[in-house]
C-alpha cells in the first residue's frame, strides 16, 4: 500500500462518501471531509489523494447541474491547487459524459471531467452508470426503485432501456484502490457484470410480482414544466440506455476488482416479506 497522508473527500456525507470514508479508516488511513462551504484548501492539506464525489442528477433548485456538478468540482480543484502536494484525485462521472452533449446532467459531468484532468495531479475518472446499493444502504438509485409497502413503483421509460447496474461495494473498493496508491490513473466506463432491461432490475431488488407503472419518456418531458422533481435532463438519462461502451470487468480488474452480480447481492424474499 503506498497511501502516506490522509485522504479528503468531497461529498463525504453522501452514499460512496460514508462508505468509503468507512473502508478507508478500518485501513487506518485518516478521512478529512471537504466542506460545502468554506475554505477547500484547509481540508486538502496535507492529504495525499482526494476523492470527488459530489454531485446530483436531479438537483433541487435553486441548484443547478453547473453549481452541483460543475461549480463543486471547480472548488476542489482550486483547493487542491492551493494546498499543494496532492498525489492523486479519483472522479466519479457518468458513463458517455461529455461537454458537447445536449443533455445538462452529462455536459455537466463532461466539463467537471476537464477540470479534474487539469488539476495537476494524477486523475482517476470513473464513470459509472447506475449504482446499487445493498438492502442495508441501497443508496439513492435502489431507493428511488423500491416499494413501499407493495404499492406500484413509478418509473420513468418503458422499462425496456439497458443498464448494467454496479455494485457500489465495488465502486468504492475502486475508490480506494486510488486513494492507496494502488490504482491507476485514466479515464475508464465502468458497469455491472450483467446488462438488464430496467424492468429486470426493479423486480430483482424488489419482487418478481411486483407492480411498476411506468411513465413514457414523451409524457414525462411534457410534465417537466410543471413539476417540482422533474428535468429535463433526468428524464433523458433515466428513460435512457444506462451502459458503458468498454469491457467493464477489463476496467475493474485495472484496481485488482472482481465485479459483484447484483442478484447475490438482493437475495429475494417473499412479497409482503
Amino acid at each position: 500500500m503506498n497511501a502516506s497522508g490522509p485522504v479528503a473527500i468531497a461529498g463525504a456525507d453522501g452514499h460512496l462518501g460514508r462508505w468509503l470514508a468507512g473502508r478507508l479508516g478500518e485501513l487506518g488511513i485518516e478521512v478529512r471531509p471537504i466542506p460545502r462551504e468554506g475554505d477547500a484548501a484547509a481540508a486538502i492539506s496535507g492529504c495525499v489523494a482526494v476523492a470527488h464525489l459530489a454531485g446530483a442528477l436531479n438537483p433541487e433548485k435553486p441548484n443547478t447541474y453547473e453549481l452541483a456538478n460543475v461549480g463543486t468540482v471547480r472548488r476542489t480543484v482550486e483547493g487542491i491547487a492551493a494546498a499543494g502536494g496532492v498525489q492523486r484525485v479519483a472522479y466519479v462521472s457518468y458513463v458517455g459524459a461529455t461537454p458537447s452533449s445536449r443533455n445538462a446532467y452529462i455536459r455537466s459531468k463532461g466539463e467537471a471531467e476537464e477540470l479534474i484532468r487539469s488539476c495537476g495531479a494524477d486523475a482517476t475518472i470513473l464513470r459509472s452508470p447506475l449504482i446499487i446499493g445493498e438492502p442495508s444502504r441501497p443508496g439513492p438509485t435502489a431507493e428511488a426503485f423500491l416499494a413501499t409497502d407493495n404499492k406500484p413503483i413509478r418509473a420513468l421509460g418503458d422499462g425496456r432501456q439497458l443498464v448494467a447496474p454496479i455494485y457500489a461495494g465495488d465502486l468504492v473498493s475502486m475508490l480506494v484502490s486510488v486513494a492507496t496508491g494502488e490504482g491507476p490513473a485514466g479515464t475508464f466506463e465502468l458497469g455491472g457484470p450483467e446488462t438488464m432491461p430496467v424492468d429486470d432490475l426493479i423486480h430483482l431488488i424488489n419482487h418478481p410480482d411486483i407492480s411498476v407503472r411506468y411513465t413514457p419518456v414523451l409524457a414525462a418531458a411534457a410534465l417537466v414544466p410543471f413539476s417540482r422533481q422533474l428535468t429535463s435532463a433526468l428524464v433523458g438519462v433515466m428513460g435512457s440506455d444506462s451502459v458503458p461502451i468498454d469491457n467493464p470487468r477489463e476496467a475493474a480488474a485495472a484496481f485488482g476488482v472482481e465485479l459483484t452480480p447484483i442478484d447475490t447481492v438482493w437475495p429475494q424474499v417473499p412479497l409482503g416479506g
